[in-house]
C-alpha cells in the first residue's frame, strides 16, 4: 500500500481482512447492487476497499464460517485510491495458498494483531445513486487537476465528441502494460512472451 492514487497502473494487494461493514444495497437505474465495505491492514496501514456483487457473498460467507484466525485477501487488477473501489475487471482471492500469503501469515506482524474479525453490524441500508452524488465534493474538470489532496470528487462534465478509432483503450497484460496481437495470441515487451489473459484498460487522459 505504497502507492499513491496517482499510480498510473492496476496493481494486485494482499492484506490482512480486519473487519467487514455491515451490507449495503446501491440503488443504480433502478436497480438494486450489493455493496460490502471491508477493512484491511498492514504494518499500522489501513485501507476501506468496497466489493460488490458476487464478491459480496464470498465476503458473507467468510464471516459464516467463523474462522478463529484473520483472512488474507489478494485484490488482482485493483486501481489505487484512498477508498478502494473493487468491482469491474479486478479478481478476489481469499487464503490462497501462495507465497506471499504464507510470508504475511509467518510474519511478526501477523502474529501480534489481533486474531478476531471485526464485524460492524447494522441494518440493510440502502444507498440512492442520487444521495452519492450529492454529497459528495464537486470540482471541475480544471480544479481536478489543480486538486493537491487526494479525496473523492463528483465531476459534472459535457462530451464534446467521441473517438472513432481505439485510441482511448487499449488490451493489456496482467502486468498491466500494453499488448500487441499476434496471431491467436498477444505479445507482451515487459513480460517477453505470449499471453493469453489480457485485460482492457481505459485512457482518461
Amino acid at each position: 500500500m505504497e502507492y499513491s492514487s496517482q499510480h498510473p497502473f492496476l496493481v494486485d494487494v494482499a492484506r490482512v481482512i480486519t473487519g467487514v461493514e455491515g451490507e449495503r444495497r446501491y440503488v443504480k437505474n433502478d436497480k438494486l447492487i450489493d455493496m460490502l465495505v471491508i477493512h484491511i491492514k498492514n504494518d499500522g496501514l489501513k485501507l476501506n476497499i468496497t466489493v460488490f456483487g458476487e464478491m459480496v457473498d464470498r465476503i458473507k460467507a467468510l464471516v459464516a464460517a467463523g474462522e478463529q484466525q484473520l483472512p488474507v485477501v489478494i485484490f488482482q487488477f485493483a486501481r489505487i485510491n484512498n477508498f478502494l473501489n473493487i468491482m469491474y475487471g479486478a479478481r478476489l482471492l481469499i487464503n490462497p495458498d501462495v507465497p506471499k500469503v504464507v510470508m504475511l501469515r509467518k510474519s511478526k506482524y501477523y502474529r501480534e494483531i489481533s486474531q478476531y474479525l471485526s464485524v460492524l453490524s447494522g441494518k440493510l441500508a440502502y444507498i440512492n445513486e442520487d444521495e452519492v452524488l450529492y454529497s459528495t465534493e464537486k470540482k471541475t474538470i480544471k480544479e481536478l487537476h489543480a486538486a493537491a489532496d487526494v479525496g473523492f470528487y463528483v465531476v459534472l462534465a459535457t462530451v464534446l465528441n467521441v473517438e472513432p478509432v481505439l485510441s482511448w483503450w487499449y488490451k493489456s497484460c496482467v502486468c498491466s502494460m500494453k499488448v500487441e496481437a499476434n496471431a491467436d495470441t498477444y505479445f507482451c515487451d515487459d513480460c517477453n512472451k505470449d499471453v493469453n489473459n489480457v485485460v482492457d484498460r481505459y485512457d482518461s487522459n
